[in-house]
């Protein structure tokens, strides 16, 4: 219950003394009314757990019952946020695990997009659930903790990560027109390795799929270009160079 001055309700004897005891300590009593019905707030109660039990006098005889107690939980305070592992921001497999760590015994609201997704318990502290089939695209996912009153805590830190499942395909190098300038095209956004016989270097892809370099710092002579995927699974065929001596210049007189 997340209200501190929690209202009881209940039935019994008409006009009947109600006497309302928490944790066997006597705090208030009233009457009931002639139907039996009776209703009474609780002092400002600390959160915690309480032992609620009433007893019940008739006026007239003395006769007293006592009921059986129950147990009341009071809860005001919102959990902390749960903490969310990070995710890698490219994954290449629909099955994607979400995980963390939480206040022992909440509900974790698991929220892809800003809509919910998923519910998990996070039972001695950790919380773990895993999506099997997302679609290729790119996904935000926060997480909420809720108490056992419903009480909501703040967001986790959000995440942001693409599912790609597509087969990376081998990048392109464009016949070289313009030395030492080389272009090419590869998979948008990603990276590529050029390699310039055995030297290999890392190039950005655009979003629009275009990649460029300008290879410096070779001497005259014969070259081949390679160009692969980042993890250097797919390549491109070999583009032979030749590196030109520059022209002398020759004086006139």
């Amino acid at each position: 219950m997340s209200d501190f001055q929690p209202t009881l309700q209940g039935v019994a004897s008409p006009s009947n003394i109600v006497t309302l005891l928490v944790n066997d300590v006597s705090l208030l009593s009233v009457v009931a009314d002639r139907q039996g019905y009776w209703s009474a707030t609780l002092p400002a109660l600390i959160d915690g757990t309480y032992t609620i039990s009433i007893v019940t006098t008739d006026p007239l005889s003395g006769v007293t019952l006592a009921s059986e107690p129950v147990s009341l939980t009071i809860l005001t305070e919102a959990p902390q946020p749960p903490e969310i592992q990070p995710l890698p921001v490219a994954l290449k497999t629909p099955r994607v695990t979400i995980q963390g760590t939480a206040q022992p015994n909440m509900m974790i609201d698991i929220f892809i997009d800003s809509r919910l997704a998923a519910e998990v318990s996070s039972g001695t502290g950790t919380w773990l659930y895993t999506f099997d089939r997302l679609s290729n695209g790119k996904y935000s996912v926060f997480a909420v903790a809720r108490n056992t009153v419903d009480l909501a805590s703040l967001p986790s830190m959000r995440l942001s990560f693409t599912v790609d499942t597509e087969p990376e395909r081998a990048p392109r190098i464009q016949k070289p027109i313009n030395l030492p300038l080389i272009t090419g095209q590869g998979k948008p956004n990603s990276t590529i390795i050029l390699r310039v016989n055995n030297k290999k270097k890392a190039i950005p892809v655009d979003s629009k799929g275009q990649w460029k370099n300008i290879l410096k710092g070779l001497k005259p002579g014969n070259y081949l270009l390679k160009a692969s995927t980042e993890d250097e699974s797919r390549s491109s065929e070999s583009v032979p160079i030749t590196i030109e001596a520059p022209k002398k210049r020759v004086s006139s007189f």
